[in-house]
């Protein structure tokens, strides 16, 4: 069942228009958020919409439709899904996946405990067999091709490193669930992907987490799927 509620909340966190007027940086207007659907059994569907203008009455209709929906956390320059497209990155990211961890779902929680204080999650999400969590950066990230994609590749891989994530999510071109919708991965056995926790207010810049990127890999491994 689809939760609107957490649906606003966490695109707002992440591109309402309080976020995008804390950015402005010139390109907010410009840019573009990346929404796939996909169905097991079909092909993934793209589409573009301007930030926080997503219609949710076409989230809604691919959800009954029994597709999971993603979206492109980096705000894209034009409607192309490529890691030289991302235009900018208005938060981190990290994957946990229950399997990894021996008891699950509650000790992969338990990994955040490996962050400073000052580094806990702005928000936590339950994404139905793992655990994803949000670092709101202020201010957003412009890859304007000096070596910022590196940089915030880089400190995506530290934080998969020090948490026991997912490596292959390190990709400033990665798409990622969006909560509030069912996780129908498993067709037969759909399980919600919930928002557990949200603090707008609990916003970094991105050398805050220059110490978590020294025992990181210096690339993700590549994956096919």
């Amino acid at each position: 069942m689809e939760d609107s509620q957490v649906v606003t909340s966490f695109l707002n966190a992440l591109y309402g228009r309080e976020a995008m007027d804390r950015a402005n940086k010139g390109w907010a207007n410009k840019c573009w958020l990346e929404i796939r659907y996909r169905a097991e059994d079909e092909k993934p569907v793209q589409r573009w919409d301007k930030p926080p203008d997503v219609p949710r009455d076409k989230l809604r209709a691919c959800h009954h439709a029994g597709r999971n929906i993603y979206i492109g956390v980096g705000l894209r320059r034009s409607r192309s899904g490529t890691k030289g497209d991302v235009l900018a990155i208005p938060a981190l990211w990290v994957d946990l996946d229950g399997k990894d961890f021996s008891q699950g779902k509650p000790e992969a929680l338990a990994a955040f405990d490996r962050l400073p204080a000052d580094l806990s999650p702005s928000m936590v999400l339950d994404s139905g067999h793992g655990i994803h969590a949000y670092w709101l950066l202020e201010p957003a990230v412009a890859l304007n091709g000096n070596g910022e994609i590196e940089r915030v590749e880089r400190t995506l891989r530290g934080l998969a490193h020090l948490l026991n994530g997912d490596p292959t999510v390190a990709d400033v071109a990665r798409i990622m669930r969006l909560p509030g919708f069912l996780n129908v991965k498993d067709p037969e056995n759909p399980v919600p992907c919930k928002l557990l926790n949200i603090h707008v207010d609990r916003r970094f810049d991105l050398a805050a987490f220059s110490d978590l990127t020294g025992s990181a890999p210096s690339q993700a491994p590549v994956t096919t799927t």
